[in-house]
């Protein structure tokens, strides 16, 4: 749930809501006493992917429905996006429990996903509150959310009754006591967008990122991970052998200039010394 400010109600206590991403899984919160499921006269159901927007101007009409001790209704006067939205009943001043229910169901083959939608629930205990239910089961208590704020509603797999209630004088008081500035006694829906779940891409294993068992050759025949993996064994054996190669080339190269040195010494000396008895050459010869 994102809102503004705003509480939720669970395990039979009021809480505050803070400020969430609309991606957050709803708080559940199963009821003793379940609100009883809508029957709309008109069962068409919410195909997925699919959005309600109320863009036309008319409610209700397939998927939707409404029951209960009055009707949400059409309103234009406040609105998420564009120019409709729909608003739940006045029950204001009623002595008794008022409740009115807006409803729609999801297809068989729906696959279980994802409904967001837009609230607006200027309500508050204990004159008022706003309920969803999933099958009767009530799965969000909302209250005190006074700006427009976004709600993910999580679906599961097959055909399921998803009601809106809004409820008044829930604790059936005689004379209801003032209610803050801040409450309008109002729920506001808008922007409801139906999705499925997407299947998960299949990972793709490349050769050298698993393992794979030696599978059994016949006689002569290499192993299969040794001509998948040869590449990689000839990168490492020319890795090794030629700094190798490199060293010895370098060792020979300079015992070559070495000996070439001594050599050419060994003439010089040879040279100053002609005409004496003893010689000490380079090379350690007399």
């Amino acid at each position: 749930e994102e809102s503004k400010g705003g509480a939720s109600f669970a395990e039979n206590s009021w809480t505050l809501i803070g400020t969430k991403s609309p991606s957050s899984t709803p708080t559940t919160s199963p009821t003793t006493n379940p609100e009883p499921t809508s029957t709309p006269t008109s069962r068409d159901c919410f195909a997925a992917p699919g959005e309600s927007f109320f863009e036309d101007g008319d409610f209700p009409r397939s998927p939707w429905s409404t029951s209960g001790d009055g009707n949400w209704t059409i309103d234009e006067g406040d609105t998420y996006q564009g120019l409709y939205s729909i608003k739940s009943p006045d029950f204001n001043g009623s002595p008794s429990k008022r409740t009115s229910r807006a409803t729609f169901s999801t297809c068989e083959d729906f696959k279980g996903g994802t409904l967001t939608f837009s609230h607006l629930a200027s309500v508050l205990p204990p004159s008022d509150v706003f309920v969803i239910y999933i099958d009767g089961t009530s799965v969000q208590h909302v209250i005190d959310v006074n700006d427009w704020s976004k709600y993910e509603l999580k679906i599961p797999a097959g055909s399921h009754t998803v009601d809106f209630s809004y409820q008044y004088n829930i604790f059936n008081i005689s004379a209801m006591p003032p209610s803050p500035p801040t409450r309008r006694g109002v729920v506001y829906l808008d922007a409801f967008v139906l999705t499925e779940k997407t299947t998960k891409r299949p990972r793709i294993h490349l050769p050298w990122t698993h393992n794979k068992l030696e599978e059994k050759t016949t006689s002569g025949s290499r192993p299969e991970n040794v001509r998948e993996y040869g590449w990689a064994i000839g990168i490492l054996v020319v890795a090794v052998l030629l700094p190798l190669a490199v060293y010895t080339s370098r060792m020979f190269v300079g015992s070559a200039m070495l000996r070439l040195d001594l050599d050419e010494t060994d003439r010089l000396n040879d040279h100053e010394c002609r005409g004496r008895r003893t010689c000490v050459f380079a090379n350690g010869l007399t």
